[in-house]
Formats: C-alpha cells, structure tokens, sequence
C-alpha cells in the first residue's frame, strides 16, 4: 500500500505524504499575479 493510500484510511504511518494541485489555480487572477513574481514552479512552492 502506497503512504497515501495509508493517510486516506487515516493509517499512522512514518512518512507524511504530499500531494499537488497544479492546476487548481491557473486560472485566478490572484494565482497568476503570484505566478508573475516567481520565475518557476520550484521558485513559487519555496516562496
């Protein structure tokens, strides 16, 4: 069983898990203004 099929069945597990929605946002306007001020996807996620 993969560590979020673990959390989705609220199994303690060691590892916590994370997941992206990339494409929630596109499309507001305050997303693409942030969007603007960061170069790159990793440069938007660490800031």
């Amino acid at each position: 069983m993969t560590p979020i099929q673990e959390t989705i069945i609220t199994k303690k597990t060691t590892n916590k898990p994370i997941w992206l929605m990339r494409q929630a946002g596109r499309y507001l306007p305050e997303f693409r203004k942030i969007r603007k001020l960061n170069s790159n996807f990793i440069n938007l996620c660490l800031n």
